[in-house]
């Protein structure tokens, strides 16, 4: 065997290296969806699976008309911000954390909405579900804010 051949099984096993370690990096980055976790964790039926994505819609669209409903009365709130106002100020605080409020009772229905879908057998996996909900729907942390 030269050093050629040497150096170049070395090398091939340095890239193969640098290969699987790159792909074992890039497997926390391409996680699940919350809706895949959901699916797959309580093993819904394709009925289950339509009806499941029409509760999704229906969410999606309650939480997107309080959201902008939310910016709208911050908007309001900060355009204050000169103002000496503070019963207007009062007011818009008490108004945005109302609707925070409605916004908790939005998601909780819709996760009681989900257990309704589940049959008697699916019961033991919505309670494993239920343990993880605060870790699978957790915003992240803004990454574009340092």
């Amino acid at each position: 065997m030269t050093k050629l051949n040497i150096i170049l099984g070395l090398l091939l096993l340095l890239l193969l290296c640098n290969i699987f370690l790159f792909v074992q990096l890039m497997k926390p980055l391409r996680q699940k969806s919350p809706r895949d976790i959901i699916v797959t964790t309580l093993q819904l039926t394709e009925s289950q699976l339509t009806e499941y994505d029409k509760l999704i819609q229906a969410h999606r669209s309650q939480i997107q008309q309080s959201d902008d409903r939310l910016r709208i009365l911050k908007e309001n709130l900060y355009s204050q911000l000169a103002n000496l106002d503070s019963n207007r100020r009062d007011s818009l605080i008490d108004a945005i954390g109302s609707l925070h409020k409605k916004i908790e009772y939005t998601h909780w229905n819709h996760f009681k909405d989900i257990e309704a879908l589940c049959l008697p057998n699916q019961k033991a996996n919505f309670e494993t579900l239920q343990k993880q909900m605060a870790q699978i729907f957790a915003h992240p942390h803004h990454p574009h804010r340092r």
